[in-house]
């Protein structure tokens, strides 16, 4: 094979690499659930690692990749509660417990948990800004699933806080008191 054929197959083999590893969406998903072993309502965020990396690097101003490093630990945690809250009636954020990340080939899975009472939790609002401002059209999803209670929220720069429960929905207006 001739040098110049060599060349060129590199030059693809390391477009097609970097085409796979750059993703053109930026979008986090975050779930919550009751655990019902253990009463505790689980906060699961699904994260592309490369984009949470990226706005470590940016912030300390040097190239790096995301680890499971005590320091990453400890910076995500920070930025977690910088960028996404549950904010009770009166506009004071709840209390979630910080469990941890994990990487795996793609996300980086980020873990917290909420301990207190699963009304208040419902009749809450959550902000998330979790990366918005540092890519073009951030999407967070939040799929809340409590009780009887279900419900997908889309978070954008535009819309960066919502309720839970939104007490418009019809079928909705039987209370129980």
């Amino acid at each position: 094979m001739s040098k110049a054929v060599i060349a060129s197959l590199l030059v693809l083999l390391v477009m097609s690499c970097g085409a796979a590893m750059a993703h053109t969406y930026h979008a986090i998903r975050t779930t919550m659930t009751l655990n019902a072993e253990t009463g505790s309502v689980e906060i699961i965020h699904r994260v592309f690692a490369n984009d949470l990396g990226a706005v470590l690097a940016a912030e300390q101003n040097q190239r790096l990749e995301l680890s499971e490093s005590a320091a990453h630990q400890q910076w995500t945690e920070q930025y977690w509660q910088r960028y996404f809250a549950v904010l009770d009636r009166h506009d004071q954020p709840i209390e979630l417990t910080w469990v941890g990340m994990e990487i795996d080939d793609h996300y980086a899975w980020v873990y917290q948990e909420y301990h207190g009472d699963i009304a208040e939790l419902l009749a809450s609002d959550i902000h998330n800004g979790l990366l918005m401002g540092n890519f073009d059209h951030q999407i967070n999803t939040v799929d809340v699933v409590l009780a009887e209670h279900k419900s997908a929220l889309v978070f954008s720069e535009a819309k960066l806080r919502q309720a839970i429960k939104h007490s418009s929905k019809a079928g909705d207006h039987h209370h129980h008191h």
